[in-house]
């Protein structure tokens, strides 16, 4: 129950607008980034998927399964969209074997 009201609270903040910098820690967060600057910025599924020129039962599909069926060039397509931009440099963080 706790954690549900945590997700409430957070999706709230985000679309009150009080949340507009997210960090991306790791690329496998990228989906849930997208989705969650989705919200922030306003835009509902319908309006992502005009701006893509696909339909919205589209976007619902690759947000229910956090963009597992998407290509690369469509999820630039989103960070575009969405108007995300990255500052920091990526990092090769090389793993001790």
């Amino acid at each position: 129950m706790q954690e549900l009201q945590e997700q409430i609270e957070a999706y709230e903040r985000l679309h009150m607008g009080k949340s507009k910098e997210l960090v991306l820690e790791a690329v496998e967060d990228l989906p849930k980034t997208l989705i969650r600057a989705r919200i922030a910025s306003g835009m509902t599924q319908e309006g992502l998927a005009h701006r893509l020129g696909v339909k919205t039962q589209q976007i619902q599909r690759y947000e229910a399964t956090e963009y597992e069926s998407a290509s690369f060039a469509r999820i630039l397509k989103v960070v575009q969209a969405l108007g995300l931009r990255m500052p920091k440099p990526a990092r090769l963080v090389r793993e001790s074997r």
